[in-house]
This record gives C-alpha cells, structure tokens and sequence, in this order.
C-alpha cells in the first residue's frame, strides 16, 4: 500500500513490514529540542490512542488492530524548511544538512553539485547560493512562490 492520507489533516503512512503493518506519520507542528540527546523515541500517547480509529477508517480490517511498539525520532530541519547547502563559516568544511530525511533521493545530485562547488568556489547553480546557513543570521529564509505545510517543500 502507499501513503493513506485524510484530505483536512496528517494521515498515517502505511505499509506492510514482515508480516506487520508499520503505521507513521509526519507531525506538523515544530516542536524544537532543547537537547536532541533528550528523546528517548517514545511515541505520542494520544497518536497510538488514535491509531486504530484512524487506521480503520481507510483500513476496515485494522481498525482493531493491536498496538506493538512505537518509536519517533528528531528531524533534521531547518526553519525554512529548507537545507543548508555550501561552505560554513569554518573553512574547508562545506555542508549538505537539514533535510528532515527528504534528502536521500537527492543526495547523487547534491553531492555532484557541491563536489563542484567545492573544485571551483561558486555553484554550477548560482541559485544555490542561498542555501548557505548565513541565511539564518541575516533573515534571509527560503520561501517558495506557492508554500505547502508548515515545513516547506523538500
């Protein structure tokens, strides 16, 4: 199965994992961690409270379901919801971070982009420039023409 989503809210994720079904999903809110060493992975209560009610609705024959196990995780994003691309401030040290996990699949594309921009000092994209993290400091944040969800595109 692929992604089961409710149209006026965050749907779960579901997909057969042997012989189990793992059920996710995407929080919208940001919540930022004080201290990412400070999750221990448990998932929401209310989450697992709604699971079954929500899973039946797409899925009739889960709808009771039992609970096994649960863990969450912290997303690497940033507050545009974009990622920091290119030299940091600390020299020879250039970044590729603050995907939220989005940046696997492109990550052939990024690293030839950045090997490049590495070799010559500048982005083969000159748009590129952008995503360097100075942004954060001088409020120059990433905004699509047309933004969806509370993280951005990614």
């Amino acid at each position: 199965m692929g992604e089961l989503v409710e149209p006026d809210q965050p749907g779960p994720d579901v997909r057969p994992v042997v012989h189990r079904t793992l059920v996710g999903r995407h929080a919208p809110e940001r919540e930022w961690l004080d201290d990412p060493d400070a999750d221990f992975g448990e998932p929401d209560p209310d989450f697992v409270a709604e699971g079954p009610t929500r899973l039946g609705r797409r899925v009739p024959a889960m709808a009771r379901a039992p609970y096994r196990l649960g863990r969450t995780c912290a997303l690497d994003i940033t507050p545009d919801g974009r990622p920091v691309l290119g030299p940091s401030e600390v020299p020879g040290l250039h970044l590729a971070a603050g995907w939220s996990g989005s940046g696997f699949g492109k990550a052939p594309a990024i690293g030839a982009e950045l090997a490049r921009w590495i070799l010559t000092g500048a982005p083969k994209r000159p748009e590129l420039a952008a995503f360097t993290a100075q942004r954060f400091t001088t409020g120059a944040l990433i905004r699509g023409e047309h933004e969806y969800g509370a993280t951005g595109p990614h």
